[in-house]
């Protein structure tokens, strides 16, 4: 990140799913989120992405049950995984010694929640 320089911003459109059921009750999320990237130039280049970045997404938020993310820690987690599946997409996963995939490094910095609702 370049001293000085804000931080760039990529909302994106709202994801509402269903969630994995926890018991007999159909429950669904609303998330609202945006893409913390560490520059100007890099927000161009995610938006770029975008139909493969909901895609991925959308994927991920439906598998999860309400009671994995009815919690901070969750939530947080859920955050880190986002992200983690960003940057897999306009970024690059590096491999460790032995060949196995690890985290990916890419452009966004932080995945944060502006709104989430479970119904």
């Amino acid at each position: 990140e370049a001293k000085g320089l804000p931080p760039a911003f990529v909302e994106l459109e709202p994801f509402t799913v269903n969630l994995q059921p926890d018991s007999n009750v159909d429950q669904y999320l609303q998330v609202k989120a945006s893409l913390k990237v560490d520059e100007a130039h890099a927000a161009d280049h995610v938006k770029a992405y975008t139909p493969e970045i909901r895609h991925h997404v959308l994927l991920l938020l439906s598998g999860k049950k309400a009671s994995e993310l009815s919690h901070p820690e969750g939530r947080e987690a859920l955050a880190n995984e986002i992200k983690n599946a960003v940057n897999a997409i306009v970024g690059e996963v590096p491999k460790n010694k032995k060949g196995e995939p690890e985290e990916p490094v890419g452009p966004v910095e932080a995945v944060l929640f502006t709104s989430f609702i479970i119904q």
